[in-house]
């Protein structure tokens, strides 16, 4: 570090080192105030649905809980239908959750099971139609 000899090189020193130090406080607000609305409570719902709607591993979650919940939901109109008896409907409720729960469980091989036999459709279909006719 120089020696300063003057006053002149004093106040030219103090100035510079006044700019800096005005510089460093623009970008420290700044970045407080990134980090504020970051963390606001509304920016944070945000980022979370945004996580939620883009991340695949929920999308299928979602997707084993919706086949589970409809599926007991049919087994059990099916079962019981719209009966006004009370035992009925308990036991349509207990069936339910039993088919939701056992479905819930296998959710990714079921998923894989009919993704596979809806491509063996697809494929059978595709064949069919590109075999020659006579």
């Amino acid at each position: 570090m120089n020696r300063i000899n003057n006053t002149s090189e004093l106040q030219a020193k103090i100035s510079e080192m006044q700019a800096k130090s005005d510089e460093a406080a623009v970008l420290l607000k700044e970045e407080l105030s990134g980090i504020v609305d970051g963390v606001h409570p509304v920016q944070l719902l945000k980022n979370g649905i945004r996580e939620l709607v883009t991340s695949s591993e929920v999308k299928n979650e979602l997707l084993g809980l919706s086949l589970a919940m409809s599926s007991g939901y049919m087994t059990k109109k099916l079962m019981i239908g719209n009966s006004n008896n009370i035992f009925q409907r308990i036991m349509g409720n207990v069936i339910s959750v039993i088919v939701s729960k056992n479905i819930a469980l296998n959710a990714d091989k079921i998923q894989t099971t009919v993704l596979a036999v809806i491509s063996s459709i697809m494929d059978r279909k595709k064949s069919n139609e590109s075999a020659p006719t006579d």
